[in-house]
């Protein structure tokens, strides 16, 4: 009997376009009917007030970790939900949200978790080896910045 693996689905059951958001993990299958990809707009987390950037989300999941959201606050500390398995304790949050766009949703996730972990240089490196679509909000003295991976530069829509 042959199994069909429900991350990689028998062609018989196709999806029209569509873009599906479930629990903040978004996927997009095909292109829209006017010829265009489905644009999804990432939020700066911690800036209301910056525009989005748009990820042309064609035939990839889009999942993003971070504790821009969900943290918790102690001592007038901030601590992210996220714990670094070398210490067990919450990751210190130099990278406070990381994008990843991957064929799979359940990869795109993981990765982003790992990505928040490792930190910013090592999760920059990380993508770029690997060609892999990252999207980084860091933390700095001076404010929040954005950095793309060159996978991810090539995947923006720039006015």
């Amino acid at each position: 009997m042959r199994r069909t693996s429900p991350a990689k689905p028998s062609r018989r059951w196709a999806c029209a376009p569509t873009c599906l958001e479930v629990g903040g993990e978004v996927r997009g299958c095909g292109i829209k009917p006017d010829a265009q990809p489905w644009w999804v707009a990432l939020e700066h987390p911690e800036a209301d007030d910056e525009d989005p950037l748009l990820i042309a989300a064609c035939g990839v999941a889009i999942a993003t970790s971070g504790g821009a959201r969900r943290h918790f606050e102690h001592a007038g500390r901030r601590f992210s939900h996220t714990l670094d398995p070398a210490s067990g304790e919450p990751v210190r949050e130099t990278v406070l949200a990381a994008t990843v766009l991957h064929p799979r949703c359940a990869s795109a996730d993981a990765l982003a978790t790992a990505l928040i972990v490792m930190g910013a240089e090592r999760a920059l490196a990380f993508a770029a080896r690997r060609d892999l679509p990252v999207v980084l909000t860091l933390a700095g003295e001076t404010g929040q910045r954005r950095v793309l991976s060159p996978a991810a530069q090539a995947m923006t829509l720039e006015d």
